[in-house]
């Protein structure tokens, strides 16, 4: 992967912001590596195909007295087998759908800093005169890289690059082969660059005087790009997830374990818990949680500005507040910019029921 991020000073231009996805090495050679996506439904087919067998058995044989009833508490052990390899195989390619680094605080405000002086050559948000790197030092809040060879992640300033690739592209082959221009959208490759157009428009002149504004940088700008962020890598994973099919897959993985687990005159077995990736501990799921929203996203000071809760206003945000709650929180988080969230009205009455959930959600993932 390469860049086409802005060539700001210092800033780094690689095309990712991170380690770099690699496919896992099979453990027992180091000549292989694992490649789930072509076996998985070969795989399947065989599991469905020998099920499907079993099920129309009794019907074509009517001697046969192994019905299907009896073929799962016979072969229990079997399909159990057949269970865990799938969720291994599973495990192994959601795993193999990469996000990008999230950005730490310093990392984004020298983003910000040096996007504002060098990018746009932005005067106005300077009054005093500091708009050279030499000037700006002691403002200098991430670590810049120091060398072509150092990788930029997090712990580095940030290079507006985020989104994920996936590893274990069909029959080994990316489509389209690396490297890859940035931004792409392809079925290997989401990877997007940060939107900077506003940012000299969205702070008063003068912001950047002397030092950062850290308080509005504090509160609202760095936890906005970081829910952004969560949000629009989170909507990228989903989509490469969608994409191959792996919604079905997780489908077939919890039929299979209620046939695994089968047990005459006793009721079903409770659903398997979701998968939670390595990488952020997220759940494996092509679609929306909001209890997971309000766990892995930073809610908290600016960023619920104006929210009410039950006709209350509220300054922190939990679990338990309401949908319409989280809603209003996408609505800041789509309709700010870098100096601050959305005004909202102080009359009392609340603000305006935002669009809908799915809607606001979408808005601010993107």
């Amino acid at each position: 992967i390469y860049g086409q991020a802005p060539t700001v000073g210092y800033l780094p231009t690689e095309g990712w912001y991170g380690t770099l996805p690699q496919a896992q090495l099979n453990s027992s050679t180091v000549q292989n590596i694992d490649d789930p996506q072509t076996v998985l439904p070969l795989y399947l087919l065989g599991i469905q195909s020998y099920i499907t067998i079993q099920t129309l058995a009794p019907i074509v044989d009517p001697v046969n007295e192994l019905t299907f009833g009896n073929f799962l508490t016979s072969y229990k052990n079997d399909l159990q087998g057949y269970l865990s390899t799938l969720i291994g195989m599973y495990t192994l390619i959601v795993n193999g759908i990469v996000k990008s680094d999230m950005p730490a605080g310093p990392d984004i405000i020298s983003f910000v800093v040096f996007s504002a002086t060098t990018a746009f050559n932005s005067g106005g948000l300077f009054t005093d005169g500091l708009e050279t790197l030499t000037d700006l030092s002691a403002v200098w809040a991430g670590s810049p890289l120091q060398g072509a060879s150092e990788v930029a992640q997090t712990g580095k300033c940030w290079n507006g690059v985020y989104g994920v690739v996936y590893v274990y592209p069909a029959y080994g082959v990316f489509a389209p082969a690396p490297p890859v221009k940035v931004p792409c959208a392809a079925p290997d490759f989401l990877i997007d660059l940060f939107n900077v157009s506003g940012l000299q428009n969205d702070f008063p002149n003068g912001f950047f005087s002397g030092s950062p504004n850290l308080p509005v940088l504090t509160e609202w700008t760095i936890p906005w790009l970081q829910n952004r962020l969560m949000l629009g890598r989170m909507a990228r994973w989903k989509a490469i997830y969608i994409f191959n099919n792996f919604d079905q897959v997780w489908s077939m993985i919890q039929s299979l374990h209620i046939l695994a687990n089968f047990s005459a005159g006793t009721a079903p077995p409770a659903p398997l818990p979701r998968v939670k990736l390595t990488q952020d501990q997220t759940m494996a799921a092509g679609d929306w949680s909001a209890r997971e929203l309000c766990t892995v996203l930073q809610l908290t000071g600016k960023i619920v500005a104006g929210v009410q809760n039950g006709g209350v206003r509220v300054s922190t945000f939990n679990p338990e507040l309401s949908l319409l709650a989280l809603a209003q929180v996408l609505d800041n988080l789509a309709s700010g910019n870098w100096g601050g969230p959305p005004s909202y009205s102080l009359t009392g009455k609340g603000p305006t029921r935002p669009l809908g959930l799915r809607d606001r959600l979408a808005a601010a993932a993107f």
